[in-house]
């Protein structure tokens, strides 16, 4: 009775929403059919996991915006026009101090498949490796405080107001977590930009990450050659440009199979081990 009271009290911690799951280093491609079978258009979400949520953490991936975000969407939407939909952003999954974050960046589009999109993305986060090496340490200062600015405007509406307190709720983060975030983004420096750039996204060996292919039924026909290269152990040919994500060391073709393997990731406790 005993060692049954401690094993359901495991299986309730192990069950909790409030923890994200740890990849483990290397590229992970879930390729699905949409769920939708009318539905023409196919998207990508790619996530890149950083670290366990803290002020820091926060702090850090905040300026990682500053530096892709814009020239995501000049490069991807404007110039390459891959899809109608490209955003990125930080993200978290779990809540309060077990979530862990990380860097999101979202595809959709009816003209090209998820493949393809994820080899331009590929393409677009190598390029910016040179952005990160040519940072000075007054770039970083400058950009810091642009985000302070804009995280100490006061809100507009009184919807934005309203969403900060409910934000806090439902993750269960202090309701001074702005502020706590803003005092970090006084003291990072160029070293911590730049090391946390490397080991987050540009470090092959280290970088964790994920891409959800949903493919829209127009390109099924892609779906269909990919899952079947998958299975010979062959590179597909939009692979083979990748030089960023490379061969991803995990494939998911199935719900079944997404749900088994994440149940073989652990979850969060109070640090991430990198």
């Amino acid at each position: 009775k005993k060692n049954m009271k401690s094993s359901n009290s495991e299986l309730k911690v192990e069950s909790s929403f409030d923890r994200g799951r740890v990849l483990n280093p290397g590229h992970v491609v879930v390729a699905l059919p949409g769920f939708n079978p009318e539905d023409p258009n196919s998207a990508l979400l790619t996530h890149i996991q950083a670290d366990m949520t803290s002020p820091r953490t926060s702090a850090l991936l905040l300026f990682m915006r500053r530096m892709l975000a814009e020239p995501a969407f000049t490069e991807l939407r404007t110039k390459k026009q891959l899809g109608y939909i490209v955003s990125l952003f930080p993200s978290g999954y779990g809540r309060s101090y077990f979530s862990i974050r990380g860097v999101t960046i979202r595809i959709l589009s009816k003209r090209f498949s998820p493949l393809e999109m994820e080899a331009e993305l590929a393409t677009f986060l190598s390029s910016q490796r040179q952005a990160f090496e040519d940072l000075t340490a007054l770039d970083v200062q400058e950009k810091c405080e642009s985000i302070v600015k804009s995280l100490e405007d006061p809100p507009t509406q009184y919807t934005e107001e309203a969403a900060q307190y409910w934000d806090a709720i439902l993750t269960h983060m202090p309701t001074n977590w702005t502020e706590m975030v803003i005092q970090e983004l006084k003291t990072l420096s160029l070293d911590d930009i730049t090391q946390a750039a490397k080991q987050w996204i540009f470090d092959h060996d280290r970088r964790r990450s994920i891409s959800m292919m949903l493919f829209g039924n127009t390109h099924l026909k892609e779906l269909e050659s990919y899952l079947i290269s998958s299975k010979n152990g062959d590179h597909f040919e939009e692979n083979k440009k990748d030089v960023f994500f490379g061969s991803p060391s995990v494939r998911i073709s199935s719900i079944d199979e997404l749900t088994a393997y994440q149940n073989l990731l652990p979850y969060t406790t109070n640090v991430c081990d990198n």
